[in-house]
């Protein structure tokens, strides 16, 4: 191996390692804007349908399709 190409794989592992310790230190910045005293809590909708409705839907579309598997198919001979 010539003097460069190790130089460049060396140039090119030191550049990942660097990259990699960086990546592992979280940021602060969020942490800072949420510890200041104006900071306030975004507010969440409380409109919108209640979980009863799907739970109720999902029951409803369950016995439909039992109710259709259960009936006689018109396959079958009639003795």
């Amino acid at each position: 191996m010539n003097f460069y190409r190790l130089m460049t794989v060396i140039l090119f592992g030191v550049a990942g390692f660097v990259s990699r310790v960086q990546a592992a230190v979280p940021s602060t910045n969020l942490l800072d804007e949420r510890m200041t005293d104006n900071y306030i809590e975004p507010t969440v909708p409380a409109s919108g349908p209640s979980p009863l409705w799907g739970l109720t839907i999902m029951l409803l579309l369950t016995a439909a399709i039992v109710a259709a598997s259960l009936m006689p198919s018109k396959r079958e001979e009639e003795s």
